[in-house]
Parts: C-alpha cells; sequence; structure tokens
C-alpha cells in the first residue's frame, strides 16, 4: 500500500489500482490512470465521495467517472489486504465479504495539513489538527 506522494513517484503503472478513499485525490488520479488504461477501483466508506462538495455535481462527476469505467464502491471500509494469487486482494465491510483484486493499493483516505511553520498565530488564523479554520482578522479600509 502507498500514498499518494509515493503514487508520483511511480516509474511504470499497474494494471490494477484500488484507490482507498473517495477523495479528490483518489478521483484526480482515477481519472489520469484510467485515461493511460489502468482498471480503476475506489473504495469509499461514506455513503458518497467528495462529501464536502455539492451533491449534484459530486454525483455527477460520479456518473461520468463510471461511464468511463472507473468502478466506485460506497458505504464500503477496506479491512484487511493480502497477496495472494499475484495480486493484492482488499476486503472490504467488517466481515472482509467483498474482495477486489488489484495490482497496487494507494491510500488516500486523508491527510493530515503540515501547518507547522506556517506561523498562522501572526495572522490569527485559528487552526485543528487537521485544517486552518478561519481568520479572525478581517479587512479594514
Amino acid at each position: 500500500m502507498i500514498t499518494s506522494d509515493d503514487f508520483l513517484e511511480l516509474v511504470a503503472l499497474p494494471r490494477r489500482i484500488l484507490f482507498i478513499g473517495g477523495g479528490y485525490i483518489s478521483l484526480e488520479f482515477a481519472h489520469v490512470v484510467r485515461a493511460a488504461g489502468a482498471a480503476v477501483t475506489i473504495l469509499h466508506c461514506g455513503e458518497r465521495i467528495l462529501k464536502r462538495f455539492d451533491a449534484e455535481l459530486v454525483g455527477r462527476l460520479a456518473d461520468s467517472a463510471r461511464a468511463l469505467g472507473i468502478t466506485i464502491v460506497t458505504g464500503i471500509t477496506a479491512c484487511k489486504a493480502e497477496i495472494g494469487h499475484g495480486a493484492f486482494v482488499t476486503y472490504g465491510t467488517v466481515d472482509g465479504a467483498e474482495s477486489f483484486p488489484s495490482d497496487l493499493i494507494v491510500n488516500a483516505s486523508g491527510r493530515i495539513a503540515d501547518l507547522d511553520g506556517l506561523r498562522l498565530e501572526a495572522g490569527e488564523v485559528a487552526c485543528s489538527v487537521r485544517r486552518a479554520l478561519k481568520s479572525h482578522n478581517t479587512l479594514q479600509d
């Protein structure tokens, strides 16, 4: 299993790629590798991909992605991966009832923002562990 950073370092494209996570990184990479000829599956634990985006537009994007041959499986949690018969097999759901073979697994299920060193306090920007929230300052004329 590799990260999105590792994915950018690939020198050859595997035939079948499984992305864990239904965010924009998975969707962007999935479209690129599908256009290059790879079989693509996206596993997402939520009921819809891109949960922070407009639902209608996300629905259109999902339909378009599926029309291109990208398999999107929602409502499933990747719970185990193993090597078998020359491929990785990722199992989903609590009991591992569904299996998804691939030649590469990319974990794009979320990244923690690296906010250290940005001196957000100087701009009075509040932050949580995962992201900058908003500025307490307002611009004045």
